[in-house]
């Protein structure tokens, strides 16, 4: 089946458009002709361009109406997949956290290291408050489900933070999470700030892939960007 820009449905269109003309056109001058009308042809031109101006403005009406539908769906088919891909990550970043618990217990890690964990988020809240930012806590602690745990604002800018517990290194695949999380997070609030940043905050390290993932999707107009800060 063609689409509603199909050759076939095209030409389907002049044919019928050129038809009503000429029956117009053939009505007027008949009844011209036949003295029902005086200057028949004449008032057959007048229609022939009313009838011109509305279908074709009724025409493009559709078409936009149609492109409007189809930029909907394409949204909506978007955020679908933003969705799944998010849902995929974050599933691979809770598998890789509890592999690399596994191995900070194998390497002894210390209770204390756990505890401080737990605050890091006030700690970094507090990094961005001696900054001259405003900090709203979203979760003290730091829910696995959420990825945007402070919002900072300063000015006309707006900071989504992450304050990772991580305790070795940061991976690539913690980093889509978090734009994808922020990405969503932005979606469903409005903000009137215009100057907005991803900023993944960590204690530890990162990996070489991560901070090659986050170059390139900065060169992609993401406003990504990562800070280490420490107790």
């Amino acid at each position: 089946m063609g689409s509603a820009n199909s050759p076939d449905k095209g030409e389907s269109f002049r044919t019928f458009f050129l038809g009503v003309v000429v029956a117009i056109l053939v009505f007027g001058f008949i009844a011209e002709k036949a003295d029902i009308i005086k200057n028949g042809v004449e008032y057959a031109i007048y229609a022939i361009l009313i009838y011109t101006v509305v279908t074709f403005f009724l025409r493009r009406k559709a078409q936009i109406e149609k492109a409007r539908l189809e930029e909907e769906m394409r949204k909506v088919l978007e955020r679908r997949r933003l969705e799944e891909e998010r849902k995929r990550l974050k599933t691979q970043s809770l598998l890789d956290e509890e592999e690399r618990k596994k191995k900070a217990e194998a390497a002894g890690e210390t209770q204390a290291e756990t505890i401080k964990g737990k605050h890091y988020a006030k700690i970094v809240g507090a990094a961005f408050i001696r900054l001259g930012y405003d900090v709203v806590y979203r979760d003290i602690d730091i829910d696995e489900d959420n990825a945007v745990h402070l919002i900072a604002t300063r000015a006309n800018e707006l900071c989504l933070i992450h304050c990772s517990q991580n305790q070795i290194v940061v991976e690539m695949a913690e980093i889509e999470v978090f734009i994808l999380d922020c990405a969503t997070f932005i979606e469903h609030n409005k903000f009137w700030q215009d100057d907005v940043k991803y900023i993944y905050v960590f204690m530890s390290a990162i990996s070489d892939e991560a901070i090659d993932y986050i170059n390139e999707e900065r060169k992609n107009r993401t406003p990504i960007e990562y800070r280490v800060i420490t107790a």
